[in-house]
């Protein structure tokens, strides 16, 4: 079960990175963050209530496929006012990602063997 929820939310993701391709990248990054906070606080809203699984799911593809735009839009927009220092600007934003996660990851294990 888990592998098609896993597939369908990655479909969702690869669908909106081949839109951003088709349109303005500041409009589609304003659309992938909105998809993304409407899913989520509809996700929050069916956690809250106790609602079964394949309604938690409907939201979470919407938060999930939404990353797709934001992704994609962000960075090119990042990118684009660098200039000469464009190298330096893309080694920044592949590394912190993994920087914030050495950082968490500690954290994590901050809490007791019974948390999730």
């Amino acid at each position: 079960m888990f592998c098609v929820i896993f597939a369908i939310n990655e479909l969702g993701i690869v669908v909106t990175e081949k839109l951003v391709d088709r349109g303005e990248e500041g409009q589609l990054l304003l659309i992938g963050l909105s998809l993304a906070a409407a899913g989520g606080l509809e996700w929050f809203g069916m956690i809250l209530s106790n609602t079964s699984l394949i309604a938690i799911l409907i939201p979470l593809f919407f938060v999930v496929a939404g990353t797709g735009m934001i992704n994609k839009t962000s960075f090119s927009l990042a990118m684009q006012n660098q200039g000469t220092s464009v190298g330096g600007a893309s080694a920044l934003l592949g590394v912190l990602p993994f920087v914030f996660w050495a950082v968490v990851a500690p954290l994590v294990g901050i809490g007791s063997s019974h948390t999730a």
